[in-house]
């Protein structure tokens, strides 16, 4: 018994004092490159620790911070642990800050591009009041005419519904950085202030991906691949009742779960191609 107690005493001191991890690690060898001219990009600070959401751990595994040589190479100590925080910043490209659900394979290839950070403007026809559904679909190609660019402009669809083909660029990019504009060249004007009866280019849902597709964030830091994503935000040009009532008819609650929602099957007709929803339905 004696021999027991010790044991379990030493197994204690142990933990606390770092020397038993409930962890490992493995290596990760990471390059670094400009995205358009695929350039090394020296000198990128590259950050990776663990996320906590429930518990954690009384043995912390440190944080990683390490910087990219000369041929924007580095290894990274990582954690198993996950789901996993990884920051990427150099100077003059845009940062990625991301939380992957899997460890990253070895090596990876991050592409960075530089900034300024991209905006996409939909263009709608004057007077429009209604759902803007948007769905990013990733591409293998750059969607950039010229290195640089970093602004873009789409039509919708009759029903409000646009599709882009989307580069690493976009699919990375905030949906704040997404606006509306009429044809006429008049800006949809954005929520601000108390007025919510005018018609205002307003956030309904956003981050939404394809009903069960299986998504990790790991892809959004890899090279880039068409990997057959498909990112869904959803706006609404009209008053704040207009955005409830879009809101209300797009996610409803899934039974016995408190704060658990649900797709309805209206959503996925926001984001239906008229064009091809009209010959799939002739004879």
């Amino acid at each position: 018994m004696r021999i027991l107690r010790a044991a379990m005493l030493a197994a204690c001191f142990g933990l606390l004092n770092g020397c038993i991890a409930f962890y490992s690690r493995h290596d990760v060898h990471v390059i670094v490159k400009d995205a358009e001219t695929q350039a090394p990009i020296a000198g990128c600070e590259i950050v990776e620790h663990p996320v906590y959401y429930l518990f954690r751990p009384i043995n912390l595994p440190p944080i990683v911070d390490v910087h990219a040589d000369a041929l924007g190479e580095a290894t990274v100590h990582s954690t198993t642990l996950e789901p996993q925080e990884w920051k990427f910043d150099a100077p003059s490209y845009i940062g990625i800050h991301e939380i992957v659900d899997d460890p990253l394979a070895s090596p990876t290839i991050l592409l960075m591009y530089r900034e300024p950070i991209p905006t996409v403007t939909i263009l709608v026809p004057n007077g429009y009041r209604g759902p803007v559904a948007v769905e990013l679909d990733s591409a293998s190609t750059f969607m950039q005419e010229t290195a640089g660019q970093r602004s873009f402009k789409f039509h919708i669809k009759s029903n409000g519904y646009v599709r882009i083909r989307a580069s690493l660029m976009l699919m990375r990019m905030d949906e704040w950085n997404i606006r509306a504009r009429y044809e006429n060249g008049q800006a949809v004007a954005e929520p601000s202030g108390c007025n919510d009866t005018e018609p205002k280019f307003r956030l309904a849902l956003a981050n939404m991906f394809s009903s069960g597709q299986a998504f990790h964030n790991s892809a959004l830091l890899s090279q880039h691949e068409d990997r057959g994503l498909k990112r869904r935000i959803l706006f609404c040009i009209g008053s704040k009742t207009d955005t409830e009532t879009l809101d209300r008819s797009t996610v409803c609650s899934v039974p016995g779960h408190e704060y658990e929602y649900a797709l309805t099957p209206a959503f996925d007709r926001l984001f239906a191609d008229p064009a091809v929803t009209q010959s799939a339905s002739r004879p």
